[in-house]
């Protein structure tokens, strides 16, 4: 890594037989193999607003440690990234998949995707506002193959901080499937995402956070107020609300509805 850009490696084993009892893996039996560079360039007649241009690429290629047999990978190419003062970015992802299933893959309740081999392009444009303004937004938008379908994703992210007692977040992932797996499925999922945090003084918070999510068939909600009302002593009141919504096509059933009012209270004594 240098002031030019970034050049690396990466390498993972993990047999079948590994149990991560002090840590995580997503899964095990498979070699890693990821090479990776960004040039980090800023040529002189570039725009004022622009710092830097961030072409680069990403591999992530996995193996059987035992046969050699590709299981998946893919390449992130990114031939035009900008980055701006501000911190604000531009971005655009082209991004070839290969995926040798061996086993039946469920992305979505409903869908089903049979074992075979799969080769496909997904397209990303991403764009990042300035994310130390008061109000500021990120939009990605991605579109290409999906197995033996296709998928389109959009992914908003809004923020709006008009003074520091108050901020509030917006999150929002809409997915599209376009004839998928062995029943050729068509179906919409949404997830949408609302956080809201007040603050009348460092010591008393309100957080609360909404979550609409269509794949799971669920409403959510957590609401707490904290208030620590000595150093390192803090009375805690928490409300949580679950409850069914339409799946919008997905197939899973309706959890049930559910509330929850939870009171805590610590004391600390220093001897």
């Amino acid at each position: 890594e240098a002031n030019w850009g970034y050049v690396g490696y990466i390498s993972e084993l993990v047999t079948a037989g590994y149990d991560a009892r002090t840590g995580f893996v997503l899964r095990q039996n498979y070699v890693r193999i990821s090479p990776a560079a960004t040039l980090d360039w800023r040529p002189s007649w570039r725009p004022a607003p622009v710092r830097r241009f961030q072409p680069g690429f990403t591999l992530e290629h996995f193996v059987d440690p035992q046969t050699g047999a590709v299981q998946e990978g893919a390449i992130s190419i990114r031939p035009f990234t900008v980055q701006f003062h501000n911190g604000g970015m531009v971005q655009y992802v082209a991004q070839p998949n290969w995926q040798r299933l061996r086993s039946v893959f469920t992305p979505v309740p409903g869908v089903t995707i049979a074992p075979g081999d799969y080769d496909y392009l997904r397209q990303s444009l991403v764009v990042q506002s300035d994310p130390s303004a008061r109000f500021t937004a990120r939009v990605e938008g991605t579109v290409g193959g999906y197995f033996d379908g296709t998928l389109h994703t959009w992914h908003v992210i809004a923020q709006a901080t008009p003074e520091p007692r108050f901020a509030v977040n917006a999150d929002y992932t809409w997915n599209r499937l376009s004839r998928v797996g062995t029943t050729a499925a068509t179906l919409d999922t949404h997830l949408l995402g609302l956080e809201t945090r007040v603050a009348a003084n460092p010591r008393l918070q309100a957080v609360s956070f909404v979550q609409w999510n269509t794949a799971a068939r669920q409403l959510s909600v957590n609401a707490r107020l904290a208030w620590e009302y000595r150093p390192l002593a803090f009375f805690t009141l928490v409300y949580n609300d679950r409850r069914p919504v339409d799946g919008r096509g997905v197939v899973l059933p309706a959890p049930v509805t559910s509330r929850q009012l939870l009171a805590k209270i610590t004391w600390l004594l220093q001897l």
